[in-house]
């Protein structure tokens, strides 16, 4: 049988080896009951780990915190950065380059100091340590990266679909949602997929602007690995755990895309 295109099985064979292949023995540690390090297998398998996990950081609890602050981050990114975006990929102006420069600016600089800097304002208005500064501190970091992808996204954008709408009567909020949107769905996904996974892994803004006794998965995540607070088969566990949602986003964004291409295609 001869295969259409090599290139391109090679090359999907080689990113399933490097993303897959750390892991299977990554897997295989979060069920191993006793692993001798002389032994290539472990001589048993179990998932007391994955139970302890769940106990000793209420898993649940912790995942559904994270999917939520880290859904609202997009939703929020989203909103804020689309016009921009825009803006940017299907207009030339003067200093434009200027203006992207200075949209990345936030994540040029160290976390560290940015996220110092806005605190006396969270602390001004009175939302310090409150869902609302660990919301905002997120989008600060990832609203330029969610228009730093769409801009891309905008350059190939056919605006000329928007004036037809508007000729049709089609007010702009239906035009957003019925012409605009389909029209970048791939680009979207993308942008919202990175955002999320960025969101999900944050652990400075959640430790420094999450309510008191707030918890993520990068907020249990980081200091589990610095600081060996667990076993290596459980620490392998809560790993697996932290990346399974990401993985599901990066399907669903795989899937939108290629609704997309056939549907160009049938086009």
């Amino acid at each position: 049988m001869k295969l259409k295109n090599p290139m391109r099985s090679i090359i999907i064979l080689f990113t399933l080896i490097v993303i897959v292949y750390p892991v299977i023995p990554l897997f295989i540690q979060s069920i191993a009951g006793d692993w001798d390090y002389r032994e290539l297998f472990p001589s048993s398998l179990t998932l007391d780990n994955y139970i302890s996990i769940i106990d000793t950081y209420n898993i649940p609890e912790v995942t559904l915190n994270s999917i939520i602050i880290s859904s609202v981050v997009v939703v929020i990114s989203l909103i804020l950065g689309i016009f921009p975006a825009k803006y940017i990929g299907t207009r030339d102006f003067r200093g434009k380059t200027w203006v992207q420069v200075l949209t990345m600016m936030p994540v040029m600089a160290p976390g560290i100091i940015v996220l110092f800097g806005i605190g006396r304002i969270f602390a001004e208005l009175g939302i310090y340590r409150t869902y609302m500064s660990l919301i905002l501190s997120e989008v600060v970091f990832l609203i330029p990266y969610m228009i730093m992808v769409l801009v891309p996204v905008f350059k190939n954008y056919d605006r000329g679909i928007e004036d037809q709408a508007a000729t049709l009567g089609v007010g702009r909020l239906s035009t957003l949602m019925n012409v605009t949107f389909p029209s970048i769905r791939s680009g979207v996904a993308v942008a919202c997929m990175y955002v999320f996974i960025s969101s999900w892994a944050t652990y400075l803004a959640v430790g420094m602007y999450a309510p008191i006794d707030f918890e993520t998965m990068g907020l249990i995540m980081y200091p589990a690995i610095k600081f060996g607070q667990v076993s290596d088969s459980m620490l392998a566990a809560l790993t697996i755990i932290f990346f399974i949602p990401s993985v599901l986003f990066l399907l669903i964004s795989t899937w939108i895309m290629g609704t997309d291409k056939v549907n160009n295609q049938r086009v």
